[in-house]
């Protein structure tokens, strides 16, 4: 392996593939649907009436506040993320989702490099949600829901980006590593 060359597939790429399929989806689908222009999706006539439908149950099965509160009353903090979402966390994901559905490729440093920032990014910015949920109001929000958030619903989202960023990382590491190894040996040839 060269600092500047693919690295071998890797299986857990084909994992990496089906949970970014599945975030992709998320993001489409469920998440960014408050930035679509209103005429596209509110309207019940509208070709993407159907994502009013899907955060609908979304909300009812969790009465999640994020996705019951309009997403103009929601806090600026909450709306940034959801900004950064479409305008980073899209991309990515549909470039991820390139890189690791093409089972010849293997992964290069960019993308690798890209892939620890994307995943410390989102890991950070699902763990201020999380630490959000323990300041939800009890009376509404039950120790069991509040749980329910912490490790079923955005708890997964800082850990899967974070060991995304954490294997990732590891990669560009033993590129690192290969290309001194290789420097160290020309020198060597070289002085000789």
């Amino acid at each position: 392996m060269t600092i500047s060359g693919a690295s071998p597939k890797q299986g857990r790429d084909y994992i990496y593939l089906a949970i970014f399929s599945i975030q992709l989806c998320a993001i489409l689908l469920v998440d960014l649907p408050p930035l679509y222009p209103s005429h596209l999706w509110e309207p019940e006539a509208s070709p993407l009436h159907i994502l009013l439908g899907l955060r609908g149950l979304y909300a009812k099965w969790t009465n999640d506040p994020y996705f019951v509160t309009p997403h103009a009353e929601l806090p600026p903090w909450f709306r940034l993320f959801t900004f950064i979402e479409a305008g980073f966390q899209l991309p990515m994901v549909l470039w991820m989702f390139r890189v690791f559905e093409d089972a010849r490729r293997g992964t290069t440093p960019r993308f690798e490099l890209a892939c620890v920032v994307f995943g410390v990014q989102v890991a950070l910015t699902t763990l201020v949600c999380v630490w959000d949920v323990a300041f939800w109001d009890p009376i509404v929000y039950s120790v069991r829901d509040k749980t329910m958030f912490v490790f079923a619903i955005y708890g997964p989202w800082v850990v899967i980006p974070g060991v995304l960023a954490l294997d990732m990382g590891k990669r560009l590491l033993a590129r690192i590593e290969e290309g001194e190894k290789y420097k160290a040996a020309s020198e060597e040839k070289k002085s000789q």
